[in-house]
């Protein structure tokens, strides 16, 4: 009983105090936006390749005579650079491989861009829209 007594008399002091400390208002706070600084995407142009004409020979046991002649005639030297079939359909298939690598990264590239063409209107408008709050709070007097 006497536990009782002496909780409800502290109750009954400190209740005030609680009371008086909720019923307080916070100071006011401002909150100070500013967006952010964009980084600009600089991508390099792609060179583009200027490729020289290659001119293929075809030379076989029938026809290696006549090509070595002509060849000697237009004084160029005589050199052999031999591909077997399967050699040739290698190197198709390894030019085919590169320029897909070369597709696939120029699409890369491309969605690159557009990403940040499309965060650059977005900010701007946030931009804008943001402006146009500060400006309609400063007027509203």
């Amino acid at each position: 009983m006497i536990k009782q007594i002496i909780i409800g008399a502290t109750a009954m002091a400190l209740g005030p105090f609680a009371l008086t400390g909720c019923s307080t208002t916070p100071p006011t706070v401002n909150i100070v936006t500013k967006p952010a600084d964009r980084v600009p995407l600089n991508v390099p142009d792609v060179d583009v390749i200027a490729q020289k004409d290659v001119k293929w020979v075809i030379i076989t046991a029938d026809n290696y005579e006549e090509i070595f002649y002509k060849l000697g005639k237009e004084n160029i030297d005589v050199a052999v650079f031999g591909l077997t079939d399967e050699g040739y359909k290698n190197l198709s298939l390894n030019i085919a491989a590169i320029r897909k690598l070369i597709q696939q990264q120029r699409a890369i590239i491309i969605a690159y861009q557009q990403y940040y063409k499309d965060q650059t209107e977005a900010l701007d408008k946030q931009e804008k829209s943001y402006k146009d709050k500060v400006k309609q709070f400063l007027n509203r007097d």
